[in-house]
């Protein structure tokens, strides 16, 4: 009895004391570059921490028509944060999963999904302004690119 009664009440204790974390959420716009086509994207993320080094990345980028083609790229990765010491800078490595669909002008298209793998850097600007660039790679069946994105982000 006494064992289930310690196993409930450590379960308790860390069950409040992750309800007590707050998640941080930022919202914010990027701007990317995929360098197998050379097209240009226009976006929007956001971000919520799961943890003080763990945090979520979900973004939606819109490649500009280049010769009839256009793409749209959903994507949520994870950061593992690695702020550095006495600055305002953070690295983070990233992974995550997605969906790519490309357009083609006469109602054609076609979607994938992919997986993606990179690295990171953000520098705050203030309390609730950051600024970053990220270089990842994209696996996609047909498309395997590199892209490189500059966003802004905006703590909520």
């Amino acid at each position: 009895m006494k064992k289930i009664f310690l196993a409930v009440t450590l379960l308790a204790m860390g069950s409040s004391i992750f309800a007590q974390q707050k998640g941080d959420l930022s919202l914010g716009a990027n701007l990317a570059f995929q360098t197998s086509g050379s097209d240009i994207g226009i976006g929007a993320k956001a971000r919520y921490g799961l943890s003080e080094r763990v945090r979520l990345d979900a973004g939606l980028t819109y490649f500009l028509p280049k010769a009839s083609v256009s793409s749209l790229e959903l994507a949520v990765n994870a950061h593992y944060l690695f702020p550095l010491k006495d600055s305002k800078f953070t690295l983070y490595p990233l992974a995550g999963l997605g969906y790519y669909h490309t357009l083609v002008s006469g109602g054609l298209s076609a979607g994938k999904f992919l997986v993606d793998f990179g690295g990171g850097a953000s520098y705050k600007l203030s309390e609730g302004l950051s600024l970053g660039a990220e270089a990842k790679y994209l696996l996609v069946s047909g498309l395997n690119s590199p892209q490189i994105s500059v966003h802004a982000m905006f703590d909520l």
